[in-house]
């Protein structure tokens, strides 16, 4: 069904302000103050693109912005690019976003906690951390492996995403237009503000900077991740909890769970209690990516054992994919958390006070803190 105008006004008051148009030149306040007139005008367009199952196309070009990480200026790895989109376009892209987002959460696996509502990177962290400290009081190692997955959302086969989808059950509707929003797609690099010359096509992956891109990409891996699940999952780790104490007629009531994997988007952390069973879900995985399109990058894959008393990840053990090896580390940030291989939690205490500490530095720089007309109240 196609959206009504007041759903078109609610998505355009969600858009956030002082963001960088794309190649349309329309800027978000321009809808957002742009009154009852404005509005209507979008929601004609996007019921014709409904309706049509075709978007315009300037609602396929991207601008590339290269922006530096950090590190040498002259080398091109240290730039990430930034894709401005049609703010109208996101528009669109929103509401497709809506419809998809409630089936989507019919189907997609427990382990995954990115880009869904309700859940973060604390979820992923908190349950990665509490699997090390029952762990560390069974004396039990844990040998996880973190894994990073070259240009994740660039190689994803499109036509096949779509096969997923539809497959899977998503909306018939929702996907053909979805679909029309990637083909077609075309990207041009812009620097100090010059005209944008020389467009090149794009083919694969989801659009970088789409709103839907975090959305398609779960349901894409969720989809690679369920055909190794049967392959490893008896790799993983098995530990048993209490249930509550409810249960009549039920003495000392127990349960068990397996966890072998935790993800947030591309971040994944395989987990497993022994070398071997590590090595051979390592062998397994790589190769079922490879055969879906995706690629494990080798240099960037860290393993961190984890080591409690006595029975420790020994140090001296190699991990290898495609006969190279693994760089083993004492220590892991994962999702801005840090992991130690001795459980320590001074490495993340030290961390933490190090980042406070520089952000106060640069408020002081501002002379924030003696800015007598700024408000204590947040």
């Amino acid at each position: 069904m196609p959206p009504s105008l007041l759903e078109v006004e609610r998505t355009i008051a969600k858009l956030k302000g002082h963001k960088a148009p794309g190649v349309c030149r329309i800027i978000p306040e321009m809808l957002k103050y742009g009154g009852e007139g404005t509005a209507r005008w979008l929601h004609h367009v996007i019921s014709v693109a409904w309706d049509s199952g075709e978007a315009p196309s300037d609602w396929k070009k991207a601008l590339l912005v290269p922006v530096l990480k950090k590190g040498d200026t002259t080398k091109l790895d240290n730039y990430r690019g930034i894709s401005l989109l049609s703010i109208a376009g996101k528009v669109y892209a929103l509401l497709l976003q809506t419809r998809l987002e409630k089936w989507a959460e019919t189907i997609l696996s427990e382990t995954q906690s990115g880009f869904r509502a309700g859940r973060g990177c604390t979820d992923a962290i908190f349950c990665l951390k509490l699997l090390y400290e029952r762990a560390l009081r069974k004396q039990k190692p844990v040998y996880t492996c973190f894994i990073d997955l070259s240009k994740a959302y660039d190689s994803a086969d499109r036509q096949l995403a779509w096969q997923i989808l539809r497959s899977r059950g998503a909306p018939t509707k929702v996907v053909d237009l979805i679909q029309d929003l990637h083909e077609g797609t075309t990207c041009a690099m812009q620097a100090d503000h010059r005209h944008p010359d020389s467009w090149f096509d794009v083919a694969t992956g989801f659009k970088q900077g789409d709103v839907n891109a975090p959305l398609l990409f779960n349901i894409y891996i969720d989809t690679v991740v369920r055909a190794f699940e049967p392959l490893v999952r008896h790799l993983g780790i098995t530990w048993q909890y209490k249930l509550d104490g409810n249960l009549r007629e039920c003495k000392n009531p127990t349960a068990s769970n397996m966890s072998w994997i935790f993800m947030y988007a591309d971040d994944i952390a395989l987990v497993a209690e022994t070398q071997e069973a590590l090595q051979e879900a390592l062998a397994i995985i790589d190769r079922v990516f490879i055969q879906w399109g995706m690629h494990i990058n080798i240099r960037k894959t860290q393993i961190l054992c984890l080591q409690s008393g006595t029975q420790t990840g020994d140090s001296s053990e190699q991990f290898w994919l495609r006969g190279q090896p693994l760089e083993q580390v004492q220590m892991f940030k994962y999702l801005g958390s840090i992991c130690s291989a001795d459980m320590s939690m001074q490495p993340e205490i030290a961390s933490r006070l190090s980042r406070a500490g520089g952000a106060y530095h640069k408020l002081s720089r501002l002379k924030v803190w003696k800015d007598k007309n700024i408000s204590l109240k947040i």
